[in-house]
């Protein structure tokens, strides 16, 4: 994705693609959920996705559809989501107070992230991306 474009999600269970130069949506994708945050993913062609149902979605930003879905990363909403520095790891943070690390290549949860002390203190995390 290029830098004239950004993402954003909303609680009417959409992703939005917008372009920055001409200032309106180019592309929306329906959700099975609300969805609570966004991220671009590697080199900006995958959105992905956490929503209020405890899922991780994928989705392709160029045919604007949904290429893979996790469901039950966690027990309760996802509220935010962060990519690594090295592009194939992702934090995902929830309600269920826990936060997992999931490689993006292959859509394994490879570290659960819990401590009796942390307590995810909001619902809407996330921060619009822009590639």
């Amino acid at each position: 994705m290029d830098p004239t474009k950004a993402v954003s999600c909303a609680a009417d269970r959409t992703i939005k693609v917008w372009d920055l130069t001409k200032g309106y949506c180019i592309r929306t994708m329906m959700c099975h959920s609300t969805c609570n945050t966004v991220c671009l993913v590697a080199d900006g062609n995958m959105i992905c996705s956490g929503h209020f149902d405890g899922t991780v979605r994928f989705w392709d930003v160029q045919k604007g559809e949904l290429e893979r879905e996790l469901p039950g990363v966690h027990a309760q909403q996802v509220t935010s989501l962060s990519l690594a520095p090295n592009g194939c790891e992702m934090l995902t943070n929830s309600r269920d107070n826990s936060l997992k690390i999931l490689d993006t290549r292959s859509f394994e949860i490879s570290k659960l992230l819990k401590a009796p002390t942390y307590h995810a203190g909001t619902n809407w995390c996330g921060n619009p991306q822009v590639a």
